[in-house]
């Protein structure tokens, strides 16, 4: 007769307990860097908020006859515009049965607190995706969702279908460089493209101006390896080389800022631009290039992120998660993108 084992007598039904370790591990993309950069505006007190923007007239060389008077004057508001944004609901329901709740649970000291603070964290991570999202402006009711508009549908050089941006200050077609596709996990963006859209924002304010490039691991590699040009076979096109002192043990492969005569680049990856439906993640080849002075976030009167507990009907507690806010774009013609 065998002796006494663990395996099948006496086993787990024959008495031996079980072992949980009381160790819980979310592996879960949790980056916001446009939500917490942007300055968070007014609070809005309607569903639709609106701008005004303006432009000037194009710069001559033409001068004036001695003695001739002024005339009938010049109209200086005719390009003066206005346009906006509606605001975006969002809400994450949590809940826990009373039965749950009263068990004891490993590496969790409260259910309910628990769910609550995954619910925070999971709206956050929807904040950052409308944001940077190509979803379009809706307005809504009580069956049709409120949308805001995310900036991959703000930065456009033609109209969009909904309260479109007026021709003067939609983003140039320069702005925006477009056809990238991935391979190996490095987007097809290159030096010359990238500065060649720094080179139409530069026309764009008529100077060098900082700004963030927020894109997917894709654009953040290929930003990364300008850095690794390979003089021996392209020399032509070696801006620098990198060498890596062997005594650190250490190669760098990492660009932060891409500098040049139109304008300084802070890069940044996020997984949250232009995101793909399927998975919740940014879409290959996608990067926002904003400046962080053209946008704000308005939050709806007392809509700013915030959790609510309900009456506890007899099931257990229960709760809700609940913001609303509008993303609000001053001039999209300052901005630009990388796209596939």
């Amino acid at each position: 007769m065998p002796a006494a084992n663990s395996y099948s007598t006496p086993g787990t039904t024959g008495g031996n307990r079980e072992y949980l370790r009381n160790v819980l591990t979310v592996l879960e993309p949790e980056g916001t860097p446009v939500v917490s950069m942007i300055k968070k505006g007014e609070t809005m007190k309607g569903n639709y908020a609106e701008v005004l923007a303006d432009t000037f007239r194009p710069a001559r060389t033409s001068g004036r006859p001695e003695g001739q008077d002024s005339g009938l004057g010049t109209n200086n508001a005719e390009k003066r515009q206005r346009f906006g944004n509606y605001a975006h609901i969002l809400r994450e329901d949590f809940d826990v049965t009373d039965m749950q709740q009263a068990v004891e649970t490993a590496a969790v000291a409260d259910e309910f607190d628990y769910a609550k603070a995954k619910a925070i964290s999971q709206l956050k991570r929807d904040m950052e995706a409308v944001t940077c999202g190509a979803q379009e402006m809706q307005a809504g009711n009580n069956e049709d969702e409120w949308r805001t508009r995310g900036l991959w549908t703000w930065v456009a050089s033609s109209a969009q279908a909904t309260n479109p941006v007026p021709a003067d200050f939609l983003t140039p077609s320069g702005n925006i460089q477009t056809g990238l596709t991935a391979s190996g996990g490095i987007s097809g963006l290159t030096e010359a493209q990238l500065n060649a859209v720094l080179q139409n924002i530069f026309i764009v304010y008529g100077k060098p101006m900082t700004l963030q490039l927020v894109g997917d691991t894709t654009t953040q590699a290929a930003v990364d390896n300008f850095s690794r040009t390979n003089s021996a076979t392209d020399s032509s096109k070696a801006r620098y080389v990198v060498q890596d002192n062997v005594n650190d043990k250490s190669i760098t492969l990492s660009v932060k800022t891409f500098e040049s005569s139109f304008g300084l680049l802070h890069v940044m990856p996020s997984m949250f631009v232009n995101i793909a439906a399927s998975t919740g993640l940014s879409t290959a080849c996608s990067g926002l290039i904003l400046n962080m002075a053209l946008l704000e976030m308005q939050f709806v009167k007392n809509m700013n992120l915030f959790t609510k507990e309900l009456l506890d009907l007899g099931g257990g507690p229960r709760g809700f998660a609940k913001c609303g806010f509008s993303l609000c774009v001053k001039n999209p013609k300052g901005l630009g993108k990388v796209s596939p």
